[in-house]
Formats: C-alpha cells, sequence, structure tokens
C-alpha cells in the first residue's frame, strides 16, 4: 500500500534569501504492508460472535457481529469497511473456507435444534435469512435474522431485528477499518479488522468467529456486495512490465 504525505511548511518562519516567500507543500511517499499490524492490550483477547448483520451505506460497509447464547441477543462488535476493502474481504474469506475444506473437509453446518411438540410463539431462535431494505435506512444482509411465524406474509424489517438486540452504546459508532487479516484453526474463524495507516498498522477489533456461521456469513456478505455493485470482477492482471 502506498501513501502520499502533503505537509503545509510554517509561513510565519521569516524567510531565508535562498527561499522564495511562497513555498510548495512538501511531498512524500512511503510504503507498508498490514502483516505486522500490532495488536493494543485491550482489543487482543477478541469477542467471540455467532452471528452477524451485514449493512450497505452509499460508501462503506458495516458489520455488526451478534452473540447469540442468551436473550437478548447482543451486538458485540461493529466494524465499518470501504467498498474496495470490502470486495477484498469477500475474495480473503472465500480462500480461507477452501483452504479449511482442502485441510479438513466440508465446513460443517450449524446443526438445527430437534424438533419436538412445544407451542410456536412469533419469534424464535435467530436463523439466516435476508432483510429488506426499509425507507432511510441501509439495505441489509444479515446472518441472524429473528425467526416469525409461517402465517406472516410480509417481510422481515431491519427496525425490527435491532429491537430485538442489546446494542451496548459503545459499539455503536463503531470501528473504521481498511484491512482484514483472517486465521482458522479446525474450530473457528479469527478477523482481525486493521486501520492500516502511518507510523504503523493497529488492529482496531477481534473477533472469533463459530464455525457453522462461516459460510452463511461469506454467502450474506456476497449477496450484499452482489446487490450494490453485482458480482465482484475478478483482480487486474499483474503488471509484467
Amino acid at each position: 500500500m502506498t501513501w502520499s504525505l502533503f505537509a503545509v511548511p510554517d509561513e510565519s518562519a521569516e524567510p531565508s534569501d535562498d527561499r522564495p516567500h511562497s513555498s510548495p507543500p512538501l511531498h512524500a511517499q512511503f510504503h507498508f504492508q498490514p502483516i505486522a499490524a500490532r495488536v493494543p492490550e485491550p482489543v487482543s483477547p477478541g469477542q467471540f460472535a455467532n452471528g452477524a448483520i451485514v449493512m450497505t451505506g452509499p460508501h462503506e460497509f458495516l458489520i455488526d457481529f451478534v452473540l447469540r447464547l442468551h436473550q437478548p441477543n447482543s451486538v458485540v462488535g461493529r466494524v465499518i469497511l470501504p467498498h474496495e476493502v470490502t470486495r477484498q474481504f469477500i475474495r480473503a474469506l472465500e480462500s480461507n473456507i477452501e483452504q479449511y475444506e482442502q485441510m479438513f473437509g466440508p465446513v460443517p453446518p450449524a446443526p438445527l435444534p430437534i424438533k419436538r411438540n412445544t407451542p410456536t410463539t412469533d419469534t424464535g431462535p435467530i436463523e439466516p435469512g435476508i432483510v429488506d431494505n426499509t425507507a432511510g435506512v441501509p439495505s441489509a444482509s444479515v446472518t441472524p435474522v429473528p425467526r416469525v411465524a409461517s402465517s406472516r406474509s410480509q417481510p422481515i424489517q431491519i427496525d425490527e431485528i435491532y429491537d430485538g438486540l442489546k446494542f451496548p452504546e459503545r459499539h455503536q459508532p463503531g470501528c473504521y477499518a481498511n484491512a482484514v487479516l483472517i486465521r482458522h484453526t479446525n474450530t473457528e474463524f479469527c478477523f482481525d479488522f486493521v486501520a492500516n495507516f502511518y507510523p504503523r498498522p493497529v488492529v482496531v477489533h477481534r473477533f472469533f468467529f463459530a464455525l457453522g456461521q462461516v459460510v452463511p456469513f461469506y454467502h450474506s456478505l456476497k449477496h450484499s456486495f452482489d446487490q450494490r455493485f453485482g458480482r465482484p470482477q475478478p483482480d487486474p492482471p499483474a503488471d509484467s512490465s
């Protein structure tokens, strides 16, 4: 990655005889890679998540990672990615899923609950699905969606999802990231979201994602991107000159 630096000189200083009264801005370029990103101590332990909500904005994608172990389900972190970084994230995640399957076999889906003869309610466990857009709200593709009674004819609205979520105020502004590092073991995936800026890249959020939710998350992310831009185009060939 290459960044350009523009520094405006101090015009209040007395000009020397060999310096013009109006000096042009200073310009420099620097290069660095996000591989050696620093991990701050508060971020290092990471957060476990087993669901995600993906929303599309005019300039970025917003991902809310959700923990579904108790009621109400809770948002444990929010990251904001530029469109191009989201495209790269989708491809990197697809590549990591392929690597996992080459090593361990197909990614197992999340097990479904055993059907029992119990009364049904309007809301139940959260399942993968898609949320329709509402006026004034970014379109959203989600891994967790509240399940509703089969008699309902209207699509689920995004407000209904967040009404059923605990959303701590400290997570609502989110963290901006322009790089993502992905790792996996045989039981989970790890996402490090990185603010890749001078003087050194920093991990702003770390999430450990449940294995059974990785493939639905990938499809939700890809669906949102395809809906916003159409099918992602392949990377241009490397310049051989």
